[in-house]
C-alpha cells in the first residue's frame, strides 16, 4: 500500500536535489514535520503517531517506508531509500545514490 501510494505522487525528470524538495514539501503537506540535511530525511513529526501509537505503530512505520520507496522508483531517479530509522520521538532515513 505504500509503495503505490508513494508511485501514485511521485514526480518523473526531477534532478536528485529537486526531488528530495519535492518529496520533503509532499511529506510537509500531509502533516510530518520532514526536513532534510544533505542525504538525510528528518521526521519530527508523524500524524499517526498519536493516533495509532502501541504495537500498531510498526505497521504504519513500514507504510512509510514503501512510500519512500514506490516514490524513489517511480520518479525514475536514481535514488534509494535506506531502513527507516525509528526513534520514541524523531524518524530518519539516508537518501542515496541507487
Amino acid at each position: 500500500a505504500g509503495c503505490e501510494w508513494g508511485a501514485s505522487v511521485a514526480e518523473v525528470g526531477l534532478s536528485a536535489c529537486e526531488l528530495i524538495d519535492e518529496l520533503t514539501r509532499h511529506l510537509a503537506e500531509r502533516g510530518f514535520g520532514t526536513e532534510h540535511d544533505g542525504e538525510t530525511l528528518t521526521f519530527r513529526r508523524c500524524p499517526f503517531r498519536g493516533a495509532v501509537g502501541g504495537n500498531r505503530m510498526p505497521l504504519v512505520c513500514a507504510i512509510h517506508q514503501g512510500f519512500l520507496d514506490g516514490y524513489l522508483k517511480a520518479s525514475g531517479a536514481e535514488l534509494k531509500a535506506g531502513e527507516l530509522e525509528i526513534g520514541s520521538e524523531i524518524c530518519t532515513v539516508t537518501v542515496t545514490a541507487r
